[in-house]
């Protein structure tokens, strides 16, 4: 009898094994092959569809567009990001969308790897520990960052970061 436990109790191991697999490969970030160091807007919306839905569905605020485009110029900002990360899957489409009214703001996409890491060490350079981080820069300097989510939208605390 406790042959027979060995042998179901290896197939249900098994099976079980089999399962865990299957639901890891379903849950990567859209089934692509992941894209780490600079990343073009167009790239990150046509080849991810959760960044893609948020963009498609989110409307940008004139508040935030108003509070913004008086710095929008003189300002850069480096968007560290994780394809797999739900508050970048969340956040850089609604700032994809901001910079979009506002063509003037130079920024660029930085995807990580899971160690919040990329290969020209930006991150590291950077000291960026959560994404997605909004690095605003202005004459080359950091003037300040916004972590993970805003507190009010991400133009307006964008804006009050080059407002000082």
């Amino acid at each position: 009898m406790s042959a027979h436990i060995y042998v179901y109790l290896k197939r249900g191991l098994l099976v079980l094994g089999l399962f865990v697999l299957a639901a890891c490969q379903a849950t990567t970030s859209d089934n692509l092959e992941q894209t780490y160091g600079p990343i073009e807007s167009e790239v990150l919306l046509s080849d991810y569809p959760k960044f893609t839905l948020v963009y498609e569905n989110y409307q940008v605020s004139e508040q935030e567009v108003s509070a913004l485009a008086p710095f929008a110029k003189d300002i850069k900002i480096k968007v560290f990001m994780g394809t797999w990360c739900h508050d970048s899957q969340r956040e850089v489409p609604r700032f994809l969308k901001l910079a979009e009214q506002l063509p003037e703001m130079d920024y660029q996409l930085v995807s990580l790897d899971y160690q919040k890491s990329d290969p020209d060490g930006q991150a590291e350079k950077y000291q960026v520990q959560f994404t997605p981080t909004f690095v605003v820069l202005k004459n080359g300097q950091e003037i300040g960052r916004v972590i993970e989510r805003p507190q009010v939208s991400l133009g307006e605390d964008i804006a009050k970061l080059a407002a000082r």
